[in-house]
């Protein structure tokens, strides 16, 4: 039997990546890292909690395998819901780190 998928990464959509990355830092208590432009990531105990600006001038994920920026192969698709999935290659996982 194949093992359960394993929860790597929630992604909040934000508007102002600044601000909240200043909010999720001291919430958290951690700075976190800033991996792109509209990405900045904390790690909680291996699971990351990533911010994503989506404001206009940020573009939508496309629904194929690309390279990231910050070192990914990985694609986008959503749920029967309408919530974004993103699944990613192991051997180039991106840990924030």
């Amino acid at each position: 039997m194949s093992p359960a998928p394993r929860l790597f990464r929630i992604l909040l959509e934000v508007s102002d990546i600044e601000r909240a990355t200043a909010f999720y830092a001291e919430l958290l208590g951690d700075p976190g890292r800033r991996v792109h432009s509209g990405r900045h990531y904390f790690d909680r105990r291996g699971t990351i909690v990533g911010l994503v600006d989506v404001s206009p001038s940020n573009r939508m994920p496309k629904p194929a395998p690309e390279h990231r920026p910050w070192g990914e192969v990985s694609f986008y698709g959503n749920d029967p819901f309408g919530n974004p999935l993103c699944f990613v290659d192991e051997e180039t996982l991106f840990t924030g780190r």
